[in-house]
């Protein structure tokens, strides 16, 4: 049952900030949650270092503002933001990556405005005094998106337990689902995020190949939508296990939604995930899903009820790609239960409810 949604009477000044190189999971909120923010009525500006999350920023209407971002001697950073504050009557400013933590924070502190941390990654807090300063004193509130990642920072007696705040990440619904195919030809997986190590998209690439082997009568496809660190490596390891061929790098897209339209599984096996944005964006249309069996997945997935979980390694994520493969109606279950997940749990009014109610009390308070 979806949230009721009162209007604001007086909208917020808001600033998000990510200094990212690569568009991942975080990146991904960020945009989606200043572009729902802003339809709302909010004034919400994107603080940006690299281009690929300018090009994002622009693509959601978002008005952006570049910030060099450096380190945490990066002063003229802090100075821009400050000026921010004062001219722009910035109430808050949302920090989404470790790096702008720091920054945002002090300029917050230093500017008389408020300061959000996200935190989307399952990580712990070390006990020392940069930690105490960012996450105990100077943040007024630290936004998470798995109870996991609640967990782990409360086992860290620093920080201060009710300025943790849990809020599941919302994703869009297609209007329709794509028409299910039993016995699609190519059969095309797909995995969509950053292309770095704790990802394991070499496993992904080792699999594939298992299971290219295991049943040739198949014309199977890879689309890795992404980039990253990883990427050269992988596109050699592709070339090594003669699948070069079988497989796509698409690099960072920005109609995701429109390639997902086109695939029949869905493949995470990463060490580490908060709450897998890609995933939710996979099963809203319609793709079924492998994930690791870690604790942000879990939060999702019921196994063999809306998607599978199996550990990263290549055995489990064999038999899980293999059973997508091989079993349309398991394929056309899982499709359809996760598409009533996402719609009791994950939808996007929902997230801007919480998120747009979180902000105005600490604002307000």
């Amino acid at each position: 049952m979806k949230t009721r949604f009162i209007k604001p009477t007086k909208p917020l000044n808001i600033l998000f900030l990510n200094s990212s190189a690569v568009f991942g999971g975080t990146e991904k909120w960020a945009i989606m949650a200043a572009e729902e923010l802003q339809r709302r009525g909010h004034q919400v500006y994107f603080g940006y270092r690299h281009r690929v999350i300018r090009e994002a920023a622009h693509a959601a209407n978002l008005p952006v503002v570049h910030f060099s971002l450096l380190n945490d001697a990066d002063f003229v950073s802090i100075l821009k933001m400050i000026r921010m504050i004062r001219h722009n009557n910035l109430q808050l400013i949302i920090s989404t990556k470790v790096k702008e933590y720091w920054l945002g924070t002090l300029a917050a502190k230093l500017g008389g405005c408020k300061s959000l941390i996200r935190l989307g990654i399952n990580r712990p807090i070390v006990n020392k005094w940069k930690n105490r300063k960012i996450f105990g004193r100077w943040s007024d509130a630290i936004l998470v998106n798995s109870k996991p990642i609640v967990d782990t920072l409360l086992d860290a007696p620093f920080i201060p337990p009710h300025k943790i705040h849990h809020i599941y990440n919302g994703v869009f619904f297609p209007k329709m689902l794509p028409e299910f195919d039993e016995n699609p030809s190519p059969f095309i997986f797909s995995f969509v995020g950053s292309l770095i190590p704790r990802k394991n998209v070499d496993i992904l690439i080792h699999s594939f190949k298992e299971l290219s082997i295991l049943h040739p009568e198949h014309d199977l496809r890879i689309w890795i939508i992404g980039d990253g660190s990883e990427r050269e490596n992988l596109v050699e390891l592709t070339a090594r296990l003669d699948i070069a061929q079988r497989v796509k790098f698409w690099g960072h897209r920005q109609d995701v939604p429109k390639l997902l339209s086109h695939c029949h599984a869905f493949v995470l096996v990463s060490d580490n995930e908060g709450f897998p944005n890609a995933a939710l964006e996979a099963m809203s249309y319609g793709v079924p899903v492998v994930l690791s069996n870690i604790a942000g997945a879990k939060e999702i997935i019921t196994d063999r009820q809306n998607g599978l979980l199996v550990e990263p390694n290549n055995e489990q994520v064999l038999s899980g790609m293999e059973t997508l493969l091989t079993n349309s109606s398991l394929r056309r279950k899982l499709r359809e239960n996760a598409r009533d997940t996402l719609e009791n749990l994950f939808t996007i009014d929902q997230m801007g409810n919480r998120l747009e109610k979180l902000l105005y009390g600490l604002c307000n308070g």
